[in-house]
């Protein structure tokens, strides 16, 4: 029995380092094809370590790997589970700071920006995460914004089309009547008035003019200036600045 127990402990404890073997040699694999950017391959040997053997670096590694597919949804799913696996602060603010950035790539602001608070509360000293979240929570005040518009504008949409179906048709004779009264009043009180629109001064005119180009002006400026940050986004700064941190 002491043979055979010997044996199983030697089996065993050949079993597991054969398995930590496999999944370096996987990892390794998965973190060279990562570095010639070939994501897909590098997601399926990320895998392959993990059927061996369960890291939260390797789950990290995955989420990069995906969140590099712009399946942003496995992504936030791997952070997570990386996050979970972990008690170091580092790798957890790391995890928090990728699941941002997929959250602002997927465009729900609110939850980027949530993320990139959580990263701090680890590690208030992390400038990309401070600046991703300024730039997140620009976005979602510009969303709320937009969304606090059409709301308005569907609001006096309603109110218009109920304000349509409150009158009623009205009796073409009474109207014609109606019209003419309004008409004679109408002429009384021009005829004993001064003229109410009387022509603006040159002066007047210049600075409604001016005001006028300056309004133009600064639309444009505003303009130019979101141009520049989607151009900004699409190279990938300032956001986000790197697509993943190292681990």
């Amino acid at each position: 029995m002491k043979n055979l127990s010997l044996m199983t402990a030697l089996f065993s404890t050949f079993s597991a380092a054969t398995y930590a073997q496999t999944a370096h040699q996987s990892a390794r694999k998965a973190d060279a094809d990562f570095a010639k950017k070939e994501f897909k391959k590098s997601e399926e040997n990320y895998r392959r370590s993990l059927e061996s053997e369960r890291s939260s670096k390797t789950t990290y590694n995955l989420g990069n790997a995906i969140y590099n597919q712009k399946r942003y949804d496995e992504a936030i799913q791997q952070y997570d589970d990386a996050a979970n696996r972990t008690s170091d602060n580092s790798a957890k603010t790391n995890s928090l700071y990728n699941k941002g950035n997929a959250y602002f790539w997927k465009k729900d602001y609110a939850k980027s920006v949530e993320a990139y608070k959580n990263a701090l509360r680890l590690n208030p000293h992390d400038e990309d995460a401070k600046k991703n979240l300024a730039l997140a929570q620009r976005f979602q005040k510009k969303e709320e914004e937009q969304k606090k518009q059409q709301q308005n504008k569907d609001n006096k949409d309603k109110k218009d089309d109920k304000n349509k179906d409150d009158k009623q048709p009205q009796n073409p004779n009474d109207k014609d009547q109606n019209q003419d009264k309004k008409d004679g009043k109408k002429d009384d009180k021009n005829q004993n008035q001064p003229d109410q629109n009387p022509k603006q001064n040159p002066q007047e005119q210049a600075q409604q003019d001016l005001k006028k180009e300056e309004a133009k002006r600064m639309l444009q400026i505003m303009d130019d200036e979101e141009r520049k940050v989607q151009q900004r986004l699409k190279k990938g700064a300032p956001r986000p600045s790197r697509s993943t941190k190292d681990w």
